[in-house]
Order: C-alpha cells, then sequence, then structure tokens
C-alpha cells in the first residue's frame, strides 16, 4: 500500500491539535501501543521491525517515539479471578502509565474472545474497557485516546469469532472518551494474513499499522469499490465516497469509457455497502450493512435511479453478509459467512422478501469464500480461495443445496482469488491477485473443471483491490480500486480452451528474439538454459503438457528432462536448469498470455517470472527467476518450432 506521508512540520502540528497540549519545537510526541500478543509483534517475521508497531513508528518518523507495551495473553477483562491474565496486572500496564503519553492506542479483546473468559466474564468486558479509557484520560499529557477493534479471528480453536463478533467489538463501539479504529472489517476474509489464524503475519501487521496511521494522522480513508455488468454489457461501479454512507453509483457504456448515468445516495450513517450485482434485467442490486450486522437489500432502475429497498434483516449470530447475485430467474441470492470459514446461502422472493436459507457449508481446509455468481440456469457458483494460492469453484442447486465440488487450482505461490464473475454461458472467470503487483484471469466450466489461465495483468504500484465481473458478451471487466480511492477499469477477452494445446514448441523472447535454448547442447540433470539464435535444434524444442490444475510442465525434447528451478530455489536470480521429471513444484509453470501472441512463464513454487537475466539479448544469456516487471525480457512467443 502506498500511503503519502504528511511533512514532519504537518504532522507535528497535527498531533499538537490532538493532544491539546504544547509541545516545544523539535520535542517527539509520545505514543504508548498497550495491548496483548498482536501488539507485542506475535505473527510477525520479526517483532522489532515488522510488527504493527514498528511499522507504524516508520510511518510517522522521528517527530514521533512510538513504545511498544504489548504483553501476550492478556486481556481487557480485569476481574482478579483472571490473575496475572488481566491487562492491568502487568508491568506494561504501569510503564504504559509512567510513560505519561501524548497519544494512547489500546489494542485488547481478542483474547477476551477465549471461550471460558467471555462465557464467565464477558458481561464485564465493556465496563473494563470504559475503565481503562478512564484511566488514561487522567494522565497529566491529557493524552488523545484510540482504542482498536481487534482484528478478524480465523479456526475453531479456544478463542472464538462468535465471541468477538457479537460480544467484544458491539461492546467497544459503546464507549466514550476514545476515537474507534476499525482494524477488524479490513482483515476480515483475508486468511492469508494470519499465521496462526489469529495472529497476523507481516502483510497483517502492516494492514493495521496503516489502519491506525491513518487515524492518528486524518488521512484519507481507503474506501472500496465494487464492479458489476449487465447483459446490456454496461458496467456499473459502486463506490464509497466517505465513512458515513455517501456512495456513487455510475454506468459505463459498453465501450468501457463513456459514462451513461451516475447517481448518488447518502447519506445513511452506520451503514456501508457491502456488494453489488446487476439482475438479468439489468438492474443493478446494492447489499447494505450496518454497523450492527443488519442488512437490507436495494434494486434500482438499470439507469441506478429509483431504490427499492428491502426491509431491514436481523443480524445472524457469527455471521456477516459476503455477497450477493441475482440468477436468470431474477430471485437474489445472498451469500453470508464467519470467519470460521463456514458459509449458507439465502434465496429471497422477487421482493426481496421471505430469505430461505440453505444449510451451512463446512469450507474446504485453509479456504475462505470470496464471491458469490448466479448464472442463467439460476444455479448458484461460489468462489472458495486459500492463503496457500489455490482456489476451487462450487457449485449448488438453484436453492443452495447440494454443493459440488469442482478442481482445486494450484496452489500457486503468491496467489489469492478474490472475485469472480459468470457470463451467459454460465462458466465461471476468476480473478487471481499475486503479491509480486500482477494479476491472472482464469476461466472455468460451469462445474468449476478445467481452468484455463487466460490473462495475466500489471497492477499499479499504489493498487488497494481488484475486482471482477463477466458481461453479456462473456468478456471480463476487471476494476483495480487504488490507495487514493481513484479506479480503473480495463475490459479483457475472455478465452474458454487453453491457450496452448498439449505439443511440442519453441521459445522465442520478446525482448532478443532468441530461443529458450539447453546450453551447448547438453542434456544431463543440471544443465544451465540460455538464449541462443533459434537453430531448429532439438534443445530448443519444448513438449508443453496441462497438469489439470492450471499448470504445465515444459520438457526438453532432447534430453527429456524437465524445465526446472535448481534446488527449489524460489528467490530473484535462481538458476533455471534442465532435472529428471519429478513433477514438484519447481517443475510447474503457469503459461499466460500478457499481450497478442506474448507469454508470461510463471513457477508455480515461486510466483516468479522466466527472466532473460539482467534484460540480456545475446547469446549466452542466462535465464533465471525474477520478480514480475512486464518487460520484454519476461515474455515469450510459443510456436511450432
Amino acid at each position: 500500500m502506498n500511503i503519502k506521508r504528511q511533512s514532519t512540520l504537518t504532522k507535528l502540528f497535527l498531533a499538537l491539535l490532538l493532544v491539546g497540549t504544547a509541545h516545544t519545537a523539535g520535542a517527539q510526541i509520545r505514543v504508548a501501543c498497550v495491548g496483548d500478543s498482536i501488539t507485542w509483534g506475535q505473527g510477525a517475521s520479526n517483532s522489532a521491525t515488522a510488527s504493527y508497531v514498528a511499522v507504524l513508528q516508520t510511518l510517522l518518523g522521528s517527530s514521533y517515539q512510538v513504545n511498544n507495551y504489548g504483553n501476550p495473553g492478556k486481556t481487557m477483562i480485569s476481574n482478579p479471578a483472571l490473575g496475572t491474565v488481566a491487562y492491568v496486572t502487568t508491568t506494561e500496564y504501569t510503564n504504559s502509565t509512567n510513560y505519561n503519553p501524548n497519544i494512547v492506542i489500546i489494542q485488547l479483546g481478542t483474547n477476551d474472545a477465549l471461550d471460558n473468559v467471555w462465557t464467565s466474564l464477558g458481561s464485564e468486558f465493556a465496563a473494563d474497557a470504559q475503565a481503562l479509557i478512564n484511566h488514561y484520560a487522567a494522565l497529566a499529557a491529557h493524552p488523545k485516546i484510540y482504542i482498536c477493534l481487534p482484528p478478524a479471528i480465523y479456526g475453531s480453536g479456544n478463542i472464538r469469532a462468535v465471541h468477538l463478533e457479537n460480544g467484544v467489538i458491539p461492546a467497544l463501539r459503546t464507549l466514550t472518551g476514545a476515537t474507534l479504529i476499525d482494524n477488524y472489517t479490513p482483515t476480515r476474509n483475508l486468511p492469508q494474513d494470519f499465521a496462526d489464524e489469529v495472529h497476523p503475519n507481516d502483510a497483517g501487521h502492516s494492514i493495521l499499522a496503516h489502519d491506525v496511521y491513518n487515524a492518528l494522522t486524518n488521512a484519507p480513508a481507503k474506501l472500496p469499490s465494487f464492479v458489476a455488468v449487465g447483459p446490456d454489457n454496461q458496467t456499473r461501479i459502486l463506490s464509497s465516497t466517505d465513512l458515513n454512507g455517501d456512495i456513487s453509483l455510475k454506468t459505463i457504456a459498453a465501450d468501457g469509457t463513456t459514462v451513461v448515468n451516475i447517481s448518488n445516495y447518502g447519506p445513511f450513517p452506520g451503514w456501508s455497502p457491502t456488494a453489488l450485482c446487476v439482475g438479468p434485467d439489468n438492474s443493478p442490486h446494492i447489499l447494505w450493512t450496518s454497523v450492527n450486522q443488519t442488512v437490507n437489500l436495494w434494486k434500482l432502475s438499470p439507469t441506478g435511479t429509483n431504490p427499492v429497498i428491502s426491509q431491514v434483516f436481523n443480524s445472524i449470530t457469527s455471521f456477516l453478509p459476503r455477497d450477493i447475485s441475482v440468477g436468470g430467474d431474477n430471485l437474489t441470492r445472498v451469500l453470508w459467512d464467519d470467519t470460521n470459514n463456514s458459509a449458507f446461502l439465502w434465496q429471497l422472493s422477487s421482493t426481496d422478501t421471505n430469505p430461505t436459507a440453505s444449510a451451512n457449508y463446512a469450507a474446504p481446509a485453509n479456504f475462505a469464500d470470496k464471491a458469490l455468481a448466479v448464472g442463467s440456469d439460476n444455479l448458484p457458483h461460489i468462489l472458495w480461495s486459500s492463503y496457500l494460492g489455490s482456489f476451487q469453484v462450487w457449485r449448488t442447486n438453484s436453492d443452495g443445496s447440494s454443493p459440488l465440488a469442482g478442481t482445486t487450482c494450484g496452489p500457486f505461490a503468491g496467489y489469492f482469488a478474490t472475485g469472480m464473475g459468470l457470463g451467459p454461458n454460465n462458466e465461471p472467470q476468476v480473478i487471481c491477485q499475486n503479491s509480486g503487483g500482477f494479476a491472472t484471469l482464469w476461466s472455468l466450466q460451469s462445474n468449476g473443471t478445467n481452468p484455463v489461465d487466460y490473462q495475466t495483468l500489471a497492477l499499479p504500484a499504489n493498487w488497494y483491490q481488484t475486482g471482477l465481473d463477466v458481461g453479456g458478451d462473456n468478456n471480463a471487466r476487471v476494476l483495480i480500486t487504488n490507495s487514493d480511492s481513484s479506479v480503473a477499469l480495463k475490459k479483457y477477452v475472455s478465452a474458454f480452451t487453453p491457450p496452448l494445446a498439449a505439443g511440442t514448441y519453441k521459445l522465442l523472447g520478446r525482448q532478443s528474439g532468441r530461443a529458450l535454448d539447453a546450453v551447448g547442447q547438453n542434456t544431463g540433470d543440471g544443465t544451465l538454459i540460455d538464449l541462443w539464435d533459434y537453430n531448429a535444434g532439438a534443445n530448443q524444442r519444448w513438449a508443453i503438457a496441462a497438469n489439470g490444475i492450471g499448470a504445465s510442465t515444459i520438457v526438453g525434447v532432447q534430453s527429456g528432462r524437465a524445465l526446472d528451478v535448481a534446488g527449489q530455489n524460489t528467490a530473484d536470480g535462481a538458476v533455471v536448469d534442465l532435472w529428471d521429471l519429478n513433477n514438484g513444484a519447481n517443475q510447474q509453470w503457469l503459461i499466460s498470455p500478457v499481450d497478442t501472441g506474448f507469454f508470461a512463464v510463471i513457477g508455480v513454487q515461486s510466483g516468479r517470472l522466466l527472466d532473460a537475466q539482467g534484460q540480456g539479448t545475446v547469446d549466452g544469456t542466462a535465464i533465471d527467476l525474477w520478480d514480475f516487471n512486464g518487460g520484454g525480457n519476461q515474455q515469450w512467443s510459443i510456436s511450432a518450432p
């Protein structure tokens, strides 16, 4: 995430306003980060450098002194029955008090969601949280106090998501004397960012740090946007324009550029849009969720006007709405999920009333549901994504019953599937983001089988999220939202058959025009790969075959050995060689179009690309792995030898 830093003087002036005390020029603003193991930095690769507190110090700069007062395993609840588990009994509590901070950030509540703690003492949580706020407010520095909604909890251990979502978080929203920072919503449905289903990894800690930084500096919030395309091939883009429930719904013509209509609604305090879809009659539907986890639905005219608003539906214990879709029968389906990775579907009447719930689904291990799409055949499809880099699509009956799991695609290093759309052919299309700054688009059969990777696209440096939907022409529209909440819309012509059939090919570098070549026509294990003038030799011919889960092997015709990453190295500069075919992940490649006639060849184990080292173009240039950069030295024409 690319956050614009304020100048030191600007931040210092803002902080003076925040804390309401006089600081001499050059005095550091004291920040006390109070909390449990998450504050301490558990889950980060290095708590001293990658914890949310350490990242926050870097973001704020030298005008601030950010001290870490995290103590693992501690609770907000202070009942003496908990003994030293209560945070108020700790040395960190005493030291943070004596520090006399100008700003206090409280990140507690995760351990209060322990089953044995919450069930017996949860009724005391709100009072003890208020007492902690009052304690710090009484300090001589009169600090500005922030209290964080804890990040999401995954899995089914003793720390229960149901206690967090229906007990801790609602209680924190009732407190006075502190500014609320929502660390829950940005981390929900991001299991890949949690090392052990409770503690964030480096990426998760970075999310928390940026959320706190934004709150302290009044930086603009990163607001979500949603994309949906109707049978008319017009694209609707729904954007939150502030945190007060204001929205803008923009309709874009089939050419992808002409703005047909813009409708603005709001404010709706306490409400935020959760999902968008377009029905077979070209009417947009918006799913709304309140801070109290109640829900309602809008149906608008095809131009985005005249909303018809459903009743407000009560919250469902431990579940939140995830996505919305309307089938060819014009009936709305809503996907509900919880952070224990269970899900179920609602099917509503044509007037968005009388929801009928399906049975609960247990997610496949390490997967979370990411999207819902219902086709013209009225069959719901659910996209599941794993933080290990796999995804799969389930198809159910029209009422959400009898889910059928499709192919598990992957695992592919660095990937996470985030969105799905269905065109009139009822074949799912999926977008997968890669942590290396690019994304791939996939198409599958209606039952979720036969995955085809049909496009690789670069993401801008400041991208925040990606979304996808499919129009009446079966072509995908990708919406890229940047960290400043601006958006970019791209259209891609979809492919429903593999771009390469199994066969024998030559691979020529786009930048060099030279062939992928086994050095010296050697055929043994460890033979290096380089660029060389194409000479139609057997050491420049490669047999490509799909493995059924979206990747392929590339085997030298002369040697019978596979294109391989030496030593299963995954770092930039890893050597590419020949080795006996063993179907290891270091011998699996995603072959994905990047431009007309050119492909990226992406290592399944590394997420890095087959690359002409140093952008070399001469005979003998070594081939290695490197992060995606969109360069011609990472693009290959693949054709008959």
